[in-house]
């Protein structure tokens, strides 16, 4: 893996993070160390209803708020690894599991 980033406005990310979700190859298997769901995957997180809105192995974005009018205003929250034990899938979601 390369170990360049890409700077932001706001933050620099390594540049794993850096593909669209419709950019990712959606082949590739999970290794033991990238559980991430898959993008569209509605959840439960600290109590709240989202959707997976990003994913790559440093972490995942759950969307908890949309605004259809302004899309910039969508509240997603971060969940690193170590706290993907936290979420919970919506009832009838369990597609990705094997």
């Amino acid at each position: 893996m390369s170990s360049q980033t890409v700077k932001t406005k706001h933050s620099t990310l390594p540049s794993a993070c850096t593909q669209t979700a419709s950019e990712q190859h959606p082949q590739t298997p999970q290794s033991p160390q990238n559980n991430m769901l898959p993008v569209g995957t509605e959840v439960y997180y600290n109590g709240m209803y989202g959707t997976v809105r990003f994913a790559c192995e440093q972490y995942m974005t759950v969307c908890v708020r949309k605004f259809p009018e302004d899309p910039r205003r969508d509240v997603c929250i971060l969940v690193y690894p170590n706290q993907q034990h936290e979420i919970e899938l919506v009832n009838g979601n369990h597609s990705h599991e094997s």
